[in-house]
């Protein structure tokens, strides 16, 4: 008799103070609720805070997440629920007006999908649990506004939807929304604009922050090529190398600063763009060939070490065309060159290719004839050739290769010697032929002896004569 007591005022009094709490409450069962802020409301009083906690703790499902906290109280209950613990979707969307609006809009995700919300988005499963509740391998990323292909479909989520706020920079949380998608370079530095560094793959991602702009990405130089182009143009989402390089459709002159002339263009990619000079465009954070200055000390080593300084640089005596260009020694140097001295090979006289003679004098390059001339080949020290003092070169030679030849020469020493001394340098020169090829000095000292003996014939003499036994 008492359990039939209790159970009829159990049903009479539980739809009654539901009653009251939705009269106090002012929900209507078929209308949204006005907006809320989300903040933990201050604990009811006398009678109505009694049952609160009477109903709370009779029909209390589980605790609210902490971003609904604020909707904790049993008399707003019927703010998210209809009759029969339903949620009304329309609820939701009157506080979460930025999803209602997608929704409209046809954008994204919820644009596409026709459950309700509760089929992602379950409640009363604790202050710490994930509001979302979603398969990410089963998850169709072709409805949302970035449909993934090519090597974005390996991208791990955590690559883009990891993001940080500028209200907590230091730390990360997983965001659905707010990725920007609309260019590349959301999520992608650009090495065509340089920045913090350059992508090396379609794994590399800018640093992003949820309320982006927090920072603007580096915008490209204004006077290159590809400064207005989409990055579509040469990239496809199935790699990152540009997809015109792959087809050989690059075009050097259209797509670069520097426009590939003469030699240039039989030249392999890979000996300008080097290993070593990719791993210091990366450093800098630049894509290839922006790390390279136009100017042809950039990839060619320069052979006369800073010396060689002209108005027009390397210009001045090459070009593209060629290593040489038409190089005039009498209109290009100080040193004109007369019949003698245009026969002889540049690197006679320029062996380390600085190409800037030490001087213009005879004994600059001559040095050989005008050591033995004073007595002397290197360490070795003898009498001096009487021609050392009162004689110039030019008393004996003249600019051509005729008058320089051991019979003209001849003539001109009995010019001033009597006639005996007009075959004299024949002999000392046939002789000194002789002595270097039967001498135990080194043939390199030998040939210089042999070439320059003549101005010191009895020091040359002692120096190649083998020692008697």
């Amino acid at each position: 008799m008492r359990l039939r007591l209790l159970l009829l005022v159990a049903v009479v009094l539980v739809p009654a103070l539901l009653a009251i709490a939705l009269l106090r409450s002012g929900a209507r069962l078929d209308q949204a609720p006005v907006e809320k802020p989300h903040e933990q409301p201050a604990p009811r009083d006398g009678v109505a805070g009694a049952v609160d906690r009477f109903l709370g703790r009779a029909l209390d499902p589980g605790p609210l997440s902490s971003a609904h906290a604020s909707l904790a109280g049993v008399g707003d209950c019927l703010d998210c629920h209809g009759t029969a613990s339903q949620v009304i979707d329309a609820r939701c969307v009157a506080c979460h007006e930025e999803i209602g609006a997608r929704a409209e809009q046809k954008l994204g995700w919820h644009g596409t999908f026709d459950e309700p919300c509760h089929t992602c988005h379950t409640e009363h499963a604790g202050a710490d649990a994930e509001l979302i509740v979603l398969d990410r391998d089963a998850f169709q990323h072709d409805l949302s506004r970035f449909p993934l292909r090519g090597a974005h479909t390996g991208a791990d989520c955590e690559d883009c939807h990891r993001m940080t706020s500028r209200d907590a920079p230091e730390t990360e949380a997983f965001h659905f929304q707010g990725v920007p998608s609309a260019s590349c370079s959301g999520c992608h530095v650009d090495p065509h604009a340089g920045g913090p560094r350059a992508p090396e793959s379609l794994g590399e991602i800018r640093q992003l922050a949820l309320d982006e702009p927090a920072a603007e990405p580096a915008t490209r130089a204004p006077d290159h090529p590809i400064s207005a182009r989409d990055c579509a143009t040469c990239h496809r989402e199935s790699g990152f190398r540009a997809a015109q390089l792959r087809r050989g459709r690059f075009d050097h002159e259209a797509d670069t600063l520097f426009e590939l002339r003469g030699a240039h263009r039989s030249v392999a990619c890979e000996s300008c763009h080097t290993e070593k000079r990719r791993k210091e465009e990366r450093a800098a954070g630049v894509a290839p060939g922006r790390g390279a200055d136009p100017d042809c000390a950039t990839c060619h080593e320069d052979p006369h070490r800073g010396e060689m300084k002209a108005a027009n640089g390397c210009r001045s005596c090459h070009s593209e065309a060629g290593w040489q260009k038409g190089f005039d020694h009498d209109r290009d140097t100080r040193f004109p060159l007369d019949d003698l001295h245009a026969r002889v090979d540049c690197t006679s006289c320029h062996s380390d290719q600085r190409f800037r003679a030490k001087g213009r004098d005879c004994q600059a390059c001559h040095e050989d004839a005008a050591q033995l001339l004073a007595g002397r080949l290197g360490d070795v020290h003898g009498d001096p050739d009487p021609h050392a003092e009162g004689v110039a070169c030019a008393d004996c030679h003249r600019p051509t290769v005729a008058a320089n030849r051991p019979a003209a020469l001849g003539k001109r020493c009995a010019e001033c010697h009597t006639s005996e001394y007009a075959g004299l340098l024949s002999t000392w020169t046939s002789k000194l032929d002789a002595l270097a090829v039967r001498t135990p000095l080194a043939p390199a000292l030998a040939e210089r002896l042999r070439e320059s003996g003549v101005h010191n014939f009895v020091l040359a003499q002692e120096l190649l004569e083998p020692p008697r036994r």
